[in-house]
């Protein structure tokens, strides 16, 4: 469950959000439509603890985003998201790349992932070898 209470972010003199509140349970898709500029990506940076808001409160599975002590591993074991650009290591291979993201690096563990997003295959290649869609997944 996420809760945002009354989130406002400032990129210097410009406000990206004001006052924006919400209450996503768990299990719950949501989607967020706008125009160029309106802030989506900013609310989607805070909500996904990449940013933090200027003002307001943000509660995650009912605990405070303040109290987090650290949110990296909080955001690892709870939080997924897909980037609209491919924010991939260009010097890391595939396999390295998605080793680099997790806390049990065992290569039976990155096999299977290897192999759960059918990327195995291209699993020794770099990022600007393989095509759009593989470096999403």
């Amino acid at each position: 469950m996420i809760v945002a209470r009354h989130i406002t972010h400032h990129y210097g003199q410009d406000t990206a959000l004001r006052d924006v509140s919400l209450h996503v349970k768990q299990g719950e898709f949501v989607s967020f439509i706008g125009e160029s500029g309106s802030g989506k990506s900013t609310l989607l940076s805070v909500l996904s603890t990449l940013l933090m808001p200027t003002l307001g409160e943000l509660y995650f599975l009912n605990q405070s985003r303040k109290e987090i002590a650290d949110i990296d591993a909080f955001r690892r074991k709870n939080i997924g998201f897909v980037f609209q650009f491919h924010y991939l290591i260009h010097y890391l291979t595939v396999t390295e790349n998605i080793a680099l993201a997790m806390d049990n690096k065992e290569p039976a563990r990155i096999k299977h992932i290897l192999e759960e997003l059918d990327i195995k295959e291209i699993s020794a290649r770099y990022p600007h070898e393989i095509s759009g869609g593989q470096r999403q997944r």
